[in-house]
């Protein structure tokens, strides 16, 4: 049974249940394993999973998640999107001190610049790009 599968049968037993923070992260899960696996619409999904989790005031793991959801917008070409996840999760950490996946988010905003890189026609362009990326793999 694929991931897909599982997260979707636990987001339909948390809303047979109303275990409403369940429903959320397994839309979440869900989300990120059918983008894993190039459905277009699986970081909507996941999107849509973190906001039923904001909306129920469920904060434990939210930096984490926009790590992934930063990383994800990098991969679907949905840059600057996802240096907003990306600057999101890093001032969640910092507001929370959850700094579990502070780390992640670095990453993410590293992959974020090169993507950038990779779409800019411009050689100063991408230069800056590179080295943005490198600063933020350092941090």
């Amino acid at each position: 049974m694929t991931d897909v599968r599982l997260a979707d049968i636990a987001h339909s037993i948390a809303q047979e249940q109303h275990y409403l923070p369940l429903a959320g992260l397994s839309k979440w899960t869900g989300g990120w394993a059918s983008a894993a696996l190039g459905d277009p619409q699986g970081l909507d999904q996941a999107i849509a999973g973190v906001n039923e989790l904001a909306g129920i005031g469920v904060g434990a793991g939210a930096p984490g998640c926009m790590a992934v959801l930063a990383e994800m917008c990098a991969t679907a070409g949905r840059l600057e999107e996802g240096f907003g996840y990306a600057q999101l999760g890093e001032m969640m950490a910092d507001d929370s001190g959850q700094h579990f996946y502070t780390v992640e988010v670095y990453r993410s905003t590293a992959l974020l610049h090169i993507a950038t890189a990779d779409q800019a026609q411009d050689p100063a362009t991408r230069v800056a790009a590179m080295v943005n990326a490198e600063s933020a793999a350092r941090r």
